[in-house]
């Protein structure tokens, strides 16, 4: 029994008492919240109706999908819930998201549970004839566009409604789901300004990014892709409205003429110039100088539009980069050159999408008939997991690694190989095994592809050192280490000819990603593998290891590493006098982009070679007080010798310091490298062609195999077709 004194109950009076308070301040606050909340989608609300005027014709979605936002905004659970799941997602290193958990929380479920009914009322809106929110572009610059925002809110909603439909297996809705997001993309075109494009194309590069992950995984086969094939098998020459985007924003600004040029406006105006001489000259521009400049960037804009037809990715970037080469040069005026900087970034990014959507549709095709889904996606999501790993890998490993590769490759037996190397090497395959498997399956994958990357090489600018050059090499050489391993295994009796047959096929699908064309080392270090590959497979093939069961998948692996032109060595050629290059030559005074662009065109390979690894601009090392370019090349890397390109470029101390100057001329930077000793380009080219007729030599060598499964290759000539747009349906 509890016996009450006094004290006790003073005490639980007053707690009473400071609950009582709580209670009242939560509430209060409570109160102040909603009221605020309220407030919020009141000022929401009425920006929509003061700036967007739809009208009534019962064929126009616009105002039913204003309805269909306004709805969604006054979910006050639902933006709570944005912010908690957004809390649930792993942001790991190299930009690596992992949302699995997320989409799998209670969070997700409720989040969708409270859109349902929202999910019906917006795929009704758009089975509308047309949707025009009836913007006010007689506003010009001060034209307002609220409705873009709520277009993406719904847009992520979407896409976290398909996510988690292709988890739980409920394909048709997905399907279904996943139209509704490449409908949504489409029907901000009609604002005829180039934020909306942007928005519509960055909505839909939502959706075909989702069934490139579900690719990736493997999620998708022949029956559960049919739905996503249906909602992708259809694409417009222009979906996002680019062309008239194009024209808009010309008569936008021509609307906007006495607005901008008036007083206090004009200084803000003069304002968004960078450089000081364009600042200048927008403050001093008269009204028929103006629209006379304005008609020029006109031209300019209709000639961006007309480059979309030009065809392929290639001809496209092209065209567009010759046209904005003649933009900076002025030829069609300072006011084009000011308001067209960031339209190439912006036609290549509607490029981008495009491509991916043909991309997508292409692979799903051939997976609803039958093709092995493990070949379709993008390689570079499952890399982007794996080489963090791997560059985490001792030091000694790696060294470890490379003796065993050099030791076999050098004596051809394995009885050089000690029995501590092969159990070292043993226990380290053994902790990498969940690694091997993911980068085999990434190795598989036709495709891959980093969305930066793709953009500069549309722009031709090359990279010195591709981004994950360093990584994938490493994991070709872990590959080719376990190869050599499972070959000296073979000789001591064990069964290991299916591990080496996956390495080696595995390596050779790494080697041909590295040489994505947009940097001349990942050709350099391609060739590398290739040439370990053909001496491993000769080995393998002499020893018995290896037998006619790799013959499938190591030829189709021969066919994408020929392609139209094996490893891209013509591609690269227009990569290798990109701005880096450029800007290098313009530290020493040349500022004639023109005349530094025909000066380089003259140089040969191997000076470009090393000419790209300057940064131009940036101080000398040491003391110096010049403004040299400085010379930036490590080739160990720090990271071990997986990762090193010693093989490639490995210049002695005395050399280094020679280039690395300073410099006061170009002509003596020029001396410095043409006095090195670079890689002789040409000699590699000739080593990589001849490492590949080796290894199909030794695939015409082996008898003809019966297929190991009855999935179907992709079929070449259709993926080729499929990224160039012209769709096989």
């Amino acid at each position: 029994m509890i016996r009450w004194c006094k004290e006790h109950i003073l005490l639980i009076g007053c707690m009473l008492m400071l609950a009582t308070s709580s209670i009242s301040e939560a509430q209060s606050d409570a109160g102040a919240d909603d009221a605020e909340w309220q407030e919020n989608v009141r000022a929401f609300n009425e920006a929509l109706d003061s700036s967007l005027f739809p009208g009534d014709d019962p064929d126009n979605g616009a105002k039913a999908l204003i309805d269909v936002m306004k709805r969604v905004r006054a979910i006050k659970e639902l933006q709570e819930l944005g912010v908690a799941y957004e809390n649930l997602i792993v942001h790991g290193d190299d930009d690596v998201v992992d949302e699995e958990a997320a989409l799998r929380s209670e969070v997700a479920r409720r989040r969708l549970e409270l859109t349902d009914e929202v999910v019906k009322e917006l795929r009704e809106a758009l089975k509308a004839e047309y949707c025009d929110f009836g913007v006010d572009h007689s506003a010009g610059v001060g034209m307002l566009l609220p409705h873009l925002a709520p277009m993406r809110e719904i847009a992520r909603l979407l896409a976290l409604r398909v996510k988690v439909l292709i988890r739980e297996n409920e394909w048709k809705e997905a399907g279904d789901s996943l139209s509704d997001l490449l409908e949504l993309s489409k029907v901000a075109r009609r604002d005829r300004t180039a934020i909306s494009s942007l928005v519509g194309a960055s909505i839909a590069g939502i959706g075909l990014g989702i069934l490139d992950e579900a690719m990736t995984e493997q999620r998708l086969d022949a029956r559960s892709a049919m739905p996503f094939r249906m909602a992708t098998m259809y694409l417009e020459s222009d979906p996002f409205g680019f062309r008239d985007a194009a024209l808009g924003e010309y008569e936008m600004m021509k609307g906007s003429t006495s607005y901008l040029l008036d007083g206090q406006d004009r200084e803000i105006f003069a304002a968004m110039a960078s450089e000081r001489s364009d600042q200048r000259y927008l403050m001093e521009i008269d009204e028929d100088s103006f629209l006379s400049e304005l008609e020029e960037a006109r031209v300019v804009y209709e000639m961006l539009g007309d480059a979309l037809e030009e065809g392929s990715e290639e001809e496209i970037a092209d065209r567009v980069n010759a046209i904005m080469a003649d933009v900076m040069r002025n030829a069609y005026g300072p006011l084009a050159r000011m308001l067209l900087v960031p339209w190439e970034r912006i036609v290549f990014n509607m490029v981008r999408t495009t491509s991916l959507h043909s991309y997508i549709s292409e692979s799903l095709r051939q997976i609803t008939r039958g093709a092995d889904p493990g070949y379709f996606g993008n390689a570079m999501t499952l890399y982007r997991r794996c080489l963090p790993e791997l560059s985490r890998l001792s030091g000694s490993d790696q060294e470890t690694m490379a003796m065993v590769r050099r030791i076999l490759l050098v004596s051809g037996t394995c009885d050089a190989l000690p029995n501590s190397l092969r159990e070292r090497l043993n226990s380290i395959f053994e902790m990498l095994r969940p690694m091997r498997t993911t980068i085999l399956r990434a190795a598989k994958i036709r495709r891959c592809h980093d969305p930066r990357t793709e953009i500069r090489v549309l722009e031709a600018e090359g990279f010195s050192e591709g981004r994950h050059l360093r990584g994938m090499q490493a994991a070709g050489r872990l590959l080719l280490t376990e190869a050599a391993l499972g070959i000296c295994q073979h000789e001591d009796g064990l069964d290991t000819g299916e591990q080496v047959s996956e390495s080696l096929v595995g390596a050779l699908g790494i080697a041909t990603h590295m040489a994505d064309g947009s940097h001349l080392m990942g050709q350099l270090a391609a060739t590398a593998l290739l040439e370990e590959i053909a001496d491993l497979l000769e080995l393998g093939v002499e020893n018995g290891t290896i037998g006619e069961s790799i013959l499938p998948d190591l030829e189709e692996r021969l066919r994408r590493s020929l392609g139209d032109d094996l490893l891209n060595w013509r591609k690269t050629e227009r990569m290798l006098h990109g701005d880096e290059v450029l800007e290098t030559v313009e530290t020493f005074g040349m500022t004639d982009r023109d005349l530094s662009t025909r000066l380089v065109g003259g140089w040969s390979q191997d000076r470009l070679f090393l000419a790209q690894f300057y940064k131009g601009g940036r101080p000398a090392l040491g003391d110096s007080p010049l403004s040299s370019p400085r010379f930036d090349y490590r080739p160990d890397g720090d990271r071990g010798a997986l990762h090193s390109l010693e093989h490639i470029f490995n210049p002695s101390e005395d050399e280094l310091l020679m280039l690395q100057g300073p410099h006061e001329r170009l002509l003596q930077l020029l001396n410095a490298i043409d006095t090195v000793k670079s890689p002789r380009i040409i000699k590699w080219k000739a080593r990589s062609f001849d490492a590949y007729q080796r290894i199909e030599a030794l695939a015409k060598g082996l008898k003809p195999a019966n297929p190991v499964h009855d999935m179907k290759k992709p079929e070449r000539k259709k993926m080729n077709e499929g990224m160039d747009g012209m769709m096989g349906h």
